[in-house]
């Protein structure tokens, strides 16, 4: 009979690279993530001499004619593009299913018989004996798995060192913004 060694089945799965595997996949999903955010920063916002690509904005004032340089980084959405959670759900289910049936199948047949007589009587008697068994065993394993994986991937923030790399270049345009304002004044006086 064929019995499932639930310990030993166990312990033969490779669970190591069935855990592992989504997780390193998730892993390279994010550094391919990472890696066109870096492609997006270097062909949208920077031009070919690595200079910060800025959009123009003229516009009027009270008397005098303004414009506003900012860098289009700031302007647009970044794809910032992380994997925010794994879930790796694994079921293995082992059934065990028997039955016996038995009957024990031999033959036996005896026979027997005997005749004779006395004193001018004839006796005849016969006699037989017969037996049967059969003997059946079945059994069957039956096994299955089913593995889940639910990835759930979000557009994340801003990194703080860009926040901060955008915040003194819009800062610094500002300034220069003012200063070009305040000559304008001046000259229109």
């Amino acid at each position: 009979m064929a019995t499932a060694n639930i310990g030993a089945e166990l312990a033969s799965l490779p669970l190591g690279s069935m855990i592992a595997g989504p997780l390193t996949a998730a892993i390279q999903a994010q550094s391919l993530a990472a890696n066109s955010t870096v492609d997006f920063i270097q062909k949208i916002g920077l031009d070919e001499q690595q200079n910060v690509r800025n959009v123009t904005f003229k516009y009027k004032t009270v008397g005098a004619n303004a414009e506003l340089q900012a860098p289009l980084l700031s302007l647009i959405p970044i794809p910032f593009i992380r994997v925010k959670d794994v879930n790796v759900d694994f079921i293995f289910k082992i059934n065990t299913i028997a039955s016996d049936s038995s009957t024990d199948k031999t033959s036996k047949e005896v026979k027997a018989s005997a005749s004779g007589g006395f004193w001018g009587v004839k006796v005849s008697a016969s006699a037989s004996y017969s037996n049967e068994k059969a003997s059946e065993s079945k059994s069957s394993v039956d096994k299955s798995a089913e593995l889940k994986i639910h990835v759930n991937a979000v557009q994340d923030e801003m990194p703080e060192g860009l926040k901060i790399v955008l915040t003194a270049i819009t800062g610094s345009l500002a300034k220069s913004v003012e200063s070009t304002t305040d000559t304008n004044s001046d000259k229109n006086k």
